[in-house]
């Protein structure tokens, strides 16, 4: 049967679209299209399925951990399985297919934007205010305008 390992795999992609639609699209995906079925949901952005390929492809237990992570840039998803060795290329082959669905799926979706802190944005007027590119006034008028969104 082989050594049992770990495949943790998405081919390096990442989704610039906001996490929330990444999350539901892909989970529509698994749960109708790929034959896999919500175990638990350990948080908002972590889950464990069960998949149909725990048969045909040696996966123990059976079992996918999924991860989503919102990089500040992009959304990234981990897939974490625990497979017989000899199956790594069938898994990376069917976890390749789920993200194309998955590209498929977000387009037309709202496209990421870059979560920004009240600081951050402060900041950014204090640099253009001591670069002369803003007066005091400019600066004191943006600043409450943001602190009061």
């Amino acid at each position: 049967m082989g050594l049992f390992g770990h495949l943790e795999d998405t081919g390096g992609r990442s989704f610039k679209y906001n996490i929330e639609d990444v999350r539901k699209k892909y989970l529509d995906i698994l749960l109708s299209e790929m034959g896999c079925s919500l175990s638990n949901k350990i948080s908002d952005n972590e889950y464990v399925l069960k998949t149909s390929l725990s048969m045909r492809y040696n996966m123990n237990p059976g079992k996918a951990v999924l991860t989503f992570t919102d990089t500040g840039a992009a959304v990234s998803i981990k897939i974490n399985v625990a497979i017989n060795q000899t199956a790594f290329a069938r898994i990376a082959a069917w976890i390749e297919k789920s993200l194309n669905l998955l590209e498929t799926a977000l387009v037309g979706c709202k496209p990421y934007e870059k979560k920004t802190s009240l600081v951050d944005e402060i900041n950014e007027l204090k640099k253009l205010l001591d670069s002369g590119l803003i007066t005091e006034d400019e600066f004191i008028a943006a600043k409450k305008k943001i602190l009061n969104n």
